[in-house]
């Protein structure tokens, strides 16, 4: 059995499962552009899980740039999971069943601000302590 990014991706996200939305506003969010086509290059969710903890979710849909994202408020860090990969394309294959997988991510408030760069083709999904 192999893992895939779509199951890494629906297993990182359980923690909003019956938790309750949080507004989130995104400032100065430019697009990613292909062509004729555009998106925002950052998207944003966040809830109070049904664990009382306040969860965050940041994808950046560019595949090749790495986004600075400040989040405001009154939190210290942020502890959670990051899903990308070296490609586009990459995944994972029974003789490389972990090409793809999440990595331990966290940040630090340093001076009251919780910065973070949000590598490029990534999805992140936090715990904001």
């Amino acid at each position: 059995m192999l893992l895939t990014p779509t199951y890494h991706v629906f297993r990182m996200h359980k923690v909003f499962q019956d938790a309750t939305y949080l507004p989130v506003s995104l400032a100065d969010n430019p697009d990613y552009r292909l062509g004729e086509y555009s998106v925002p290059k950052i998207s944003a969710s966040a809830a109070k899980g049904a664990d009382g903890k306040t969860w965050i979710t940041l994808v950046n849909t560019d595949p090749s740039k790495s986004e600075k994202v400040e989040i405001t408020g009154n939190y210290k860090q942020l502890v959670g999971e990051l899903l990308t990969a070296k490609t586009m394309d990459a995944h994972n294959t029974f003789d490389a069943p972990n090409a793809v997988k999440p990595e331990a991510f966290s940040a630090k408030a340093s001076k009251g601000k919780l910065v973070i760069e949000l590598p490029a083709k990534a999805v992140l999904v936090a715990e904001l302590k």
